[in-house]
């Protein structure tokens, strides 16, 4: 491998990868940097919603760096009806870049990863590309959730300096 131009040197060209590789120096970790960043909570219904802040996000992809992702203001999901067996349903931050993906979508994302069924469910496997924000529990005759349903599952990251 060869050097590289690096960030923000006068006159070079530098790619969106530069600077995610300057974030991942700077932050010593994934995921949220305060405890009240991108907070998953009930909202109403089956609805689940996620608070502002900000987080750390990183692609499978070993050369991709560390992506910022930023919401600033709650982010409402819905969560499929429940189907008469208890499950856990996992919210996750995504990120998706076309240049590794192969795709033509470059942009992060609250989803829900639905769980499966069963007298003691656990959360769904953590997908590629996702940081995880909160689990929920959805009993198997819920026609509406509530706050006691919720794990706290973010990470948490340090600056350096």
């Amino acid at each position: 491998m060869a050097e590289n131009q690096g960030s923000w040197f006068q006159g070079a060209a530098h790619t969106a990868r530069d600077d995610r590789y300057v974030i991942e120096c700077m932050a010593d970790g994934l995921g949220a940097k305060y405890s009240t960043d991108c907070v998953a909570s009930f909202l109403t219904g089956m609805k689940s919603q996620v608070a502002p802040g900000h987080l750390m996000l990183l692609h499978i992809s070993p050369l991709s760096g560390v992506y910022h992702g930023y919401n600033d203001a709650a982010v409402e999901l819905t969560h499929e009806a429940a189907d008469g067996t208890d499950r856990e349903d996992l919210i996750v931050a995504e990120v998706i870049d076309a240049q590794y993906d192969g795709g033509v979508l470059n942009e992060w994302h609250f989803r829900i990863v639905k769980g499966s069924t069963g007298a003691y469910p656990n959360p769904p496997a953590l997908p590629n590309n996702c940081i995880p924000i909160a689990s929920v529990r959805i009993p198997g005759s819920a026609v509406v959730l509530s706050s006691g349903y919720y794990t706290d599952r973010r990470w948490f990251y340090a600056s350096h300096g």
